[in-house]
């Protein structure tokens, strides 16, 4: 914010007058209040709390803070700003790896301790993918696509051949779900969700409906979905968090 107002206040060379327009121009477009509304709606509300990268990242931050830097040899203040920066660098990474909230990536970390290096995704997700593709195999379908419900993200990595009812993409923009009372019933129960309206009567006949063959999910989130199934699946296996199921033919 420092190097902003430099820039909009001690403007002078064309450059600097660019990054000014430039800086002005996001800041009506992405960062004004009165805009929200009409850019949430046509950019899609889930991105549109990422517009302060536009004026945040990498890129224009080392901008910045060479504008910040040459303030501060103006002043005399450079080798203050330079230490400044090395302590508090060094102090973010530090509280990162001590699982401290106000450490630069402890999200991250903590994030990661959770799922596989190389997959991106957790061990026991990897391994109940690993065991429907085992059921798959020995029970092949050959005239048409499987079709699966899923809540792992990373399904059609591991059997890119299925055709998956609803996908992450469906969480984001409802016109694109098949159908808006099943995508309700069968998807993912976050905590911060209510989730007490929905009927679950139609579970089966929504399963047979739209044929589908089987069912990963993870069953303490969404337990009454699992339940429902019950009538017309079959388990095929069942880990710490996620159940395998086939669809009764």
């Amino acid at each position: 914010y420092i190097g902003i107002l430099i820039i909009l206040f001690k403007a002078k060379s064309d450059e600097d007058n660019f990054l000014k327009t430039l800086i002005i121009i996001m800041m009506l477009i992405f960062v004004n209040p009165f805009a929200v509304s009409t850019i949430a709606y046509f950019v899609a509300s889930n991105v549109f709390y990422r517009a302060i990268e536009v004026l945040f990242n990498p890129f224009t931050e080392m901008i910045l803070l060479l504008y910040v830097y040459n303030e501060a040899i103006n002043i005399k203040l450079e080798k203050v700003l330079c230490i400044g920066l090395i302590i508090i660098t060094c102090l973010g990474h530090v509280l990162s790896f001590t699982d401290n909230e106000n450490g630069l990536y402890t999200f991250y970390i903590n994030g990661g301790k959770e799922v596989n290096g190389l997959s991106k995704l957790e061990d026991d997700e990897v391994e109940a993918i690993g065991y429907l593709m085992e059921y798959m195999h020995e029970n092949p379908i050959n005239d048409r696509q499987p079709v699966l419900i899923s809540h792992s993200s990373g399904i059609r990595t591991y059997i890119p051949n299925a055709y998956v009812l609803f996908t992450p993409r469906d969480q984001f923009y409802p016109h694109t779900r098949l159908n808006e009372e099943f995508y309700q019933i069968a998807k993912r129960h976050r905590d911060w969700e209510d989730n007490n309206y929905i009927d679950y009567s139609n579970t089966c006949g929504y399963i047979n409906e739209y044929g589908v063959d089987y069912l990963l999910i993870r069953y303490w989130e969404n337990s009454e979905f699992d339940q429902a199934s019950d009538a017309c699946t079959f388990t095929i296996v069942e880990t710490a968090k996620f159940k395998v199921k086939a669809v009764n033919k």
